[in-house]
């Protein structure tokens, strides 16, 4: 009987596990949102560690970025490209994530990531 409660507590542990790393999907992908001005943007984040953000259907930026444990690191030439801001990202709902600066010393940056929420493009 205890082994079978041990194999049941192993097994729920086990589960639960794989539960809270489902919650965390990762930012690979692309993203939709509208800036405060209204601008349409798309972010594009791939898994070589590069992205593009589009406005308005054009390129405005390219850089760099990782993504460990919810922080968000990212450098563009817009800012600096050798300068990496920090923003820890949450998926508040499925295909959902939303941006909370932590670090950045580029203003306009700041202005447009801050509480921001992007969706997955389908």
């Amino acid at each position: 009987m205890k082994s079978h409660l041990f194999c049941f507590i192993l097994l729920a542990a086990t589960y639960g596990c794989n539960e809270k790393k489902a919650a965390d999907p990762g930012i690979v992908g692309r993203w939709n949102t509208s800036f405060k001005n209204g601008s349409k943007v798309l972010a594009v984040y791939r898994a070589d560690g590069t992205h593009d953000y589009f406005i308005d259907g054009k390129l405005f930026s390219n850089g760099r970025y990782t993504f460990n444990n919810g922080t968000l690191s990212e450098a563009d030439p817009i800012c600096n490209p050798d300068y990496y801001a920090t923003y820890t990202v949450s998926f508040p709902s499925p295909g959902e994530m939303q941006f909370k600066v932590i670090q950045d010393t580029c203003q306009p940056r700041v202005h447009d990531l801050d509480g921001i929420k992007m969706i997955r493009e389908k």
